[in-house]
């Protein structure tokens, strides 16, 4: 009986001792501390080397700093979490740096409050709700180098966070990129902003920061600015994003919100952007991905594509201008007037956006024969809701005079089954109510036909240009002709000279001959000129050339001469 209790006790230790050598131990997350005076407390995996910290392994557990003008060196190892907390905190910290770690599994992968003339670069930071936080008054930090991946944000700057430097980061695959709010004075450059679902790079309440030469690619948003003013964006490249570029004016009624700098390096699928302010009396080039116009008047939009943006046409606070003959599709939104009047808006295919028109306080606009197929609303007014619920509907003119008609709208036999045809006119009998104040009297039946888009137009600088082009090019042939006419009988003369002095040379040789001499005159005379007219001439022996031809008549010397004299 003991035998089988012993038995059975030792199988039970070897049980254990198997699950035990099979099971790896759960390593507890925990704080680590870079104190004030220099020395690591919470881990032995950290080496200090005067100011620079290096790990030397894999460490589970955040770290804080609490010292000045230090690096902390990752080495290449991971600093692990748990899914919450942060992964290396700075707060009051100046002049450090974190480079070389691979931050996982945070709240925030790196923090910054109330920190400033610090460094994060060539770091990889993924699967953090944020990748790196920078709030509370942040200023002059620099952020470059890093792979910032499968974040919910990629780079989150808030609460008056200025100065800093954002640049030549890979940010990809994150729900966000990178996100400013309530933040000036930053720079955003030379990033690869890459399949963030949510946005890009969106600015927010942010003023004067420069957003340049970042590949920003396959994103929801591309670059967005909403209620942002005063920023400057140059080289961006905005490509296969569900909306490349677009603003938004949030709370704020104020045209300024809209006023930024971005030319046409810009690019949206490699068409440039067409930002307009100020401008007077000007027509949009054809080659325009998108355009926004404020506080502008008498602008033509006509025979654009306009596809893939936040909004296809802009107008903001601008007047007497037409957007005709264009394909807006799969915008956001397709025209937006805020506080625009007096435009003319006629003639447009406005298809698959999920708004077709978008209304704030813009009243006194002309819209007819556009096609509205196929979007999520046709027609949208702020008025009453949010952010606006205090403004005015806009009252516009949707219709020309009979038979011209309004508007082709797709979902008219949906709201209106028991309408028909006017008079055979190609016009429904019954108005199409867009709300109380916005009706088309006169809604079509089919659609517009709309030109091709795209045509080139002759501006008076590119006629001009032509003029000279051809001006040049004429007078260059004619120099050209007349020095051929003058070269051709200068040559005649010297073929007539050689020729001659071809033929006395043969006579002289005839004459050395005999009295008389058979040949062909018709066969051997112009080969005789043609080999005097070359260099090879010298290699070719008289007697050779005339021994070519057979003897078919007798000519007298003195016939031959007098052929010469006739000729001459």
């Amino acid at each position: 009986m003991k035998r089988i209790v012993l038995l059975a006790f030792v199988l039970v230790l070897l049980s254990t001792a198997m699950v035990t050598g099979l099971v790896k131990p759960v390593v507890a997350e925990e704080t680590i501390y870079i104190k004030s005076d220099g020395s690591v407390e919470g881990t032995d995996k950290i080496q200090r080397d005067g100011n620079v910290y290096t790990f030397t392994d894999d460490i589970f557990g955040s770290i804080v700093v609490e010292r000045n003008n230090i690096v902390v060196d990752g080495a290449g190892y991971t600093l692990q979490g748990t899914g919450s907390g942060t992964g290396i905190y700075l707060s009051y910290r100046s002049n450090v740096t974190i480079k070389n770690i691979e931050i996982k599994a945070f709240t925030s992968g790196i923090e910054l409050a109330r920190s400033l003339n610090n460094i994060i670069s060539g770091n990889n930071i993924e699967e953090n709700l944020y990748g790196i936080y920078v709030g509370d008054s942040s200023n002059h930090n620099r952020i470059s180098g890093n792979n910032i991946t499968s974040n919910t944000n990629g780079i989150d700057q808030m609460e008056s966070s200025n100065y800093n430097s954002i640049s030549g980061n890979n940010i990809e695959s994150n729900t966000g990129g990178i996100g400013l709010s309530g933040c000036s004075n930053n720079i955003i450059s030379e990033n690869n902003v890459i399949a963030n679902t949510a946005f890009g790079i969106v600015l927010s309440a942010s003023s004067n920061n420069s957003v340049c030469g970042n590949n920003v690619t396959n994103n929801g948003d591309g670059i967005h600015l909403t209620a942002s003013s005063n920023n400057v964006l140059r080289n961006n490249s905005m490509d296969n994003n569900k909306n490349n570029f677009g603003i938004a004016w949030g709370y704020s009624p104020s045209i300024t919100i809209c006023v930024n700098v971005v030319d046409t390096s810009n690019t949206v699928d490699d068409k440039p952007i067409y930002y307009w302010i100020n401008k007077r009396d000007k027509t949009v080039p054809s080659d325009a991905g998108y355009v926004a116009l404020v506080d502008c008047t008498g602008i033509t939009v006509q025979k654009l594509n306009l596809a893939g943006n936040s909004q296809g046409v802009l107008l903001v606070s601008t007047e007497n201008s037409r957007i005709t003959k264009n394909n807006i599709t799969n915008n956001r939104i397709g025209i937006v007037l805020y506080d625009s009047s007096n435009n003319n808006v006629r003639g447009n295919n406005i298809t698959n956006n999920a708004y077709g028109i978008y209304f704030r306080e813009a009243s006194n606009n002309n819209i007819y024969n556009n096609n509205f197929v196929n979007n999520e609303k046709g027609v949208y007014d702020v008025a009453g809701a949010w952010p606006a619920p205090d403004v005015a509907l806009s009252i516009n003119i949707w219709n020309n005079s009979y038979p011209s008609g309004g508007n082709y709208w797709s979902d008219y036999e949906a709201r209106y089954s028991n309408a028909t045809e006017l008079d055979g006119s190609g016009i429904w009998d019954t108005p199409y109510v867009i709300n109380e104040k916005n009706q088309d009297n006169y809604p079509l039946m089919n659609p517009i036909v709309i030109p091709e888009t795209q045509q080139s137009e002759l501006s008076p600088t590119w006629i001009v240009t032509a003029i000279v082009i051809i001006a040049v090019v004429g007078a260059t042939l004619l120099f050209y002709f007349r020095k051929i006419r003058k070269t051709t009988a200068k040559d005649e003369k010297q073929q007539d000279s050689c020729r001659y002095s071809c033929m006395h040379a043969f006579f002289t040789k005839m004459v050395a001959s005999g009295p008389t001499l058979s040949f062909h005159f018709s066969n051997i005379w112009p080969e005789v000129c043609a080999r005097a007219r070359y260099k090879t001439s010298s290699k070719v022996k008289l007697e050779d050339l005339i021994k070519k031809y057979k003897p078919s008549s007798e000519v007298k010397l003195k016939d031959v001469q007098k052929e010469e004299a006739q000729t001459a």
